[in-house]
């Protein structure tokens, strides 16, 4: 168990300093491991998508199919890496930074202790969720499961800004979204090309009222939300909205596919990968593995 422990800043710039400061000592350690991709916007239905295309994979792959002494995979997070840890987020969660990031920063909302990545998000966890976004402004994001992109069996919500393009600050689905929301609360369908639900978030939020909105998010799109099990569906967030967008399956002919391609970010592996998607189309990808 790691000893360190560094209390979330009360001041968004005191929060990024500290960001900014891990993220230098991780990466002159080697701790933390850049994945370099290649940005290209593809317009589309009146959306610019974010592609990136990846050089190389296969130091993530390799580390994450490679088990432990015992044979059984090893969780990343128990213990997590010191050098990658941020800080303690009340009530029970670690801020690390992801260390095979592609989108820099990129943070991961931790549960302290072992909670598997398809229970249904808690008060607890938006509460945190919150707290970090009140802070930093982006986007909070959550893979429910295996078939919705997840690659971690120990639950974790994932933050990221909303620059997914450089030079333009806001999502690539962002004028959609706000076009299709409502008063608060209020659960809409925003004009995409895949399955979701939309809903403005209150204007002073706290954790159980933000809680009973995705509770809501995920009955509109048939998922139960008080069974113990409740994967299958994608969970995104910003300070102005929330959408919930359900799982057919989780890849398109091999290709993974996790939240941040519903919020307009597309990732290939190499070149031929990217030339296939950009022929099939992001709006005919999302809505073939959306519900």
């Amino acid at each position: 168990m790691n000893d360190t422990r560094f209390e979330l800043p009360t001041d968004g710039d005191a929060l990024r300093a500290r960001v900014e400061g891990v993220a230098r000592h991780a990466a002159a350690i080697g701790a933390l491991q850049p994945i370099a991709t290649r940005f290209e916007r593809v317009d589309e239905g009146g959306i610019g998508y974010a592609l990136r295309v990846v050089d190389n994979l296969r130091r993530k792959q390799a580390a994450a199919s490679r088990p432990p002494a015992g044979g059984k995979p090893a969780n990343p997070f128990l213990p997590y890496e010191q050098d990658l840890y941020v800080a303690h987020v009340a009530p029970a969660h670690v801020l690390l930074l992801n260390k095979f990031n592609v989108i820099e920063p990129h943070l991961l909302l931790v549960t302290a202790a072992f909670e598997p990545q398809s229970a249904p998000l808690s008060v607890a966890d938006f509460a945190a969720a919150l707290s970090l976004l009140q802070r930093l402004d982006g986007l909070l994001f959550y893979n429910g499961g295996g078939s919705a992109g997840a690659s971690q069996p120990h639950k974790h919500l994932q933050w990221v800004p909303c620059s997914l393009l450089p030079g333009q600050a806001e999502l690539p689905i962002e004028a959609r979204v706000r076009a299709g929301l409502g008063a608060p609360g209020q659960i809409r369908r925003a004009d995409l090309p895949y399955t979701q639900a939309v809903a403005r978030c209150p204007d002073a939020p706290d954790a159980p009222t933000v809680a009973d909105l995705y509770r809501s998010l995920l009955r509109a799109v048939g998922i139960a939300p008080d069974a113990p099990v409740c994967d299958g569906y994608n969970w995104l967030m910003t300070r102005d909205w929330m959408m919930v967008v359900p799982r057919r399956r989780e890849d398109w002919n091999g290709l993974s596919i996790n939240a941040l391609g519903f919020a307009g970010a597309l990732l290939a592996r190499n070149d031929d990968e990217a030339a296939r998607m950009r022929a099939a189309g992001a709006g005919e990808i999302l809505s073939a593995v959306s519900g």
